[in-house]
């Protein structure tokens, strides 16, 4: 494991707990028309929560049977399930949404059709329990395609130099941050929320601005188990060309990076413009 950055700065009292406390965690999953995923991935979670930690289910105006089936009584009786239902937002919107109802110490966001790897998550708790007030621990996580094929990421190698970190996975992506493979202390949550007008990658800005500015630690373990699907092959792909038109400015905004950190806005962009081609190539949009 490899640490980042300057010691922890002061939080709430909820984080000046002894290491015998433990920590707490909130999960939010955002769901929108995935009923047929959301029950597996809420029994994934709630397999590993312990006493005082929450489970949130923000339903963002789904018109399937995502709330028929988080009623299940084996969902009821896994420890609590916490279930909000909103119009339809975005996903940037329900994990906010989320965030406000979490009373736990860290934050940890699953998607809807993930599932979280046990040993991994308990080994991400471990890590903020070990070092007070984290402002991010992630891990790694595997790709499963068509419910079978197995592939693990690159994990993470961060260093004290915090711009070096940015740049390696921001930049020239020699790692990635995934939801469902990181806690995220509940009080940054207000200080780099998700933006509600991206309906696509809204984390990849958080999860940029957290490297950039708060202290960091990754684990090489793989905490998450990463669908891909047609479902999410096609949601991917709507909207993308905006978001990657949108990122760039977004992500480098003045007020959320360090000034050192501007200078790689362009080169930023033109990686995106790459993976939007090839996005559109694979996916048969030649035009």
């Amino acid at each position: 494991m490899a640490g980042q950055g300057t010691e922890p700065g002061k939080g709430s009292e909820a984080r000046r707990r002894t290491q015998a406390d433990g920590v707490t965690v909130s999960c939010v999953i955002p769901t929108y028309n995935y009923g047929r995923y959301v029950a597996a991935a809420v029994e994934s979670v709630l397999a590993v929560l312990r006493e005082g930690d929450q489970c949130i289910v923000v339903d963002d105006g789904s018109t399937d049977d995502t709330r028929q089936r988080l009623g299940k009584p084996r969902i009821r009786g896994g420890g609590g399930v916490e279930y909000v239902y909103q119009p339809n937002a975005g996903p940037g919107a329900a994990r906010n949404a989320g965030a406000r109802l979490a009373k736990g110490d860290y934050l940890y966001f699953l998607d809807a059709d993930d599932k979280v790897i046990a040993e991994g998550f308990r080994k991400l708790r471990a890590v903020v329990e070990r070092h007070e007030g984290v402002g991010m621990v992630f891990g790694n996580h595997i790709t499963v395609t068509g419910g079978a094929k197995r592939r693990a990421g690159r994990p993470a190698v961060l260093t004290a130099d915090r711009e070096r970190n940015f740049v390696d996975c921001v930049i020239r992506r020699r790692f990635s941050i995934r939801q469902g493979a990181l806690l995220i202390r509940r009080d940054l949550a207000s200080a780099y929320p998700y933006r509600e007008d991206l309906r696509a990658s809204e984390g990849q800005p958080v999860h940029a601005w957290l490297l950039a500015n708060e202290q960091a630690l990754a684990i090489p373990d793989p905490v998450l188990e990463f669908a891909m699907h047609e479902d999410s092959v096609r949601h991917q792909l709507e909207g993308y060309a905006e978001v990657v038109e949108r990122l760039p400015d977004i992500i480098f905004d003045r007020n959320k990076l360090p000034a050192p950190l501007l200078k790689w806005k362009r080169r930023f962009r033109c990686n995106q413009l790459l993976s939007l081609f090839r996005a559109q190539y694979l996916a048969g949009e030649r035009q």
